[in-house]
């Protein structure tokens, strides 16, 4: 959902838990077991992996902004924010999550923003979409941006 008043893409992002033990696995070059990591030590990892992942280019301000994870055995949710920048700044959201893992992989977003609601694909083939073509702009004080 975009958040008007803070400028934010606040993000729930649902994966299965195996998906990304395999992502956080082939990068950190060790076999990585989700529930037997230390909390603290798999919030960092998904952070930095969310970074690469899921992210605005260019790159603004700080980047994404880590609020947290649910994990239930089944599902696993990871929770944060990305500051975005107005759409006159020419940015792309880029989301490649697990594609490393699986040619054919799809992500699904799902977008609110203001009256709207829209569902985008990305894929191996196309990781991008502009960030003006995601979000209503309306309400947002230019300089806050």
């Amino acid at each position: 959902e975009f958040n008007a008043e803070t400028g934010h893409l606040e993000v729930a992002l649902r994966l299965i838990p195996e998906d990304l033990e395999a992502a956080l696995s082939l990068r950190e070059n060790r076999k990585l077991v989700l529930e037997r990591e230390p909390r603290e030590t798999l919030e960092k990892l998904c952070a930095a992996y969310l970074r690469e992942t899921f992210r605005v280019e260019p790159a603004f301000e700080d980047g994404l902004e880590w609020i947290g994870l649910e994990l239930d055995g089944r599902q696993l949710w990871l929770y944060f924010e990305l500051p975005v920048p107005s759409p006159a700044s020419g940015t792309v959201l880029v989301v490649d999550l697990l594609m490393e893992l699986h040619e054919q992989q799809l992500n699904t977003l799902y977008v609110r923003s203001g009256d709207s609601r829209r569902s985008v694909t990305f894929s191996a083939h196309d990781r991008s979409r502009p960030l003006g073509d995601l979000i209503e702009w309306s309400g947002v004080v230019e300089s806050e941006q």
